[in-house]
């Protein structure tokens, strides 16, 4: 039978379990605390874009106050 269930993971276990993702945004001065309230402007996930397209947008442009925007063009260049 499978199970349903999900194991929710603590704040300390998920800062451990994606320590890596966090380190690597942390480089980029997107400070991640957790996955909810850290990536709520779009931020963080322009972060992540653009270290794989550089060349797609200049991140030092985008501000926190354009969450639309942000998640926009950080789902559009990610297709």
């Amino acid at each position: 039978m499978i199970s349903n269930s999900r194991k929710c993971l603590k704040p300390v276990e998920e800062r451990n379990v994606y320590f890596p993702l966090f380190l690597f945004l942390s480089l980029q001065n997107i400070d991640i605390q957790n996955f909810s309230a850290s990536w709520s402007d779009g931020m963080a996930f322009c972060a992540l874009v653009h270290s794989f397209f550089p060349s797609e947008f200049d991140y030092n442009t985008l501000s926190p106050a354009n969450r639309k925007h942000n998640f926009e063009l950080a789902f559009g260049t990610a297709e």
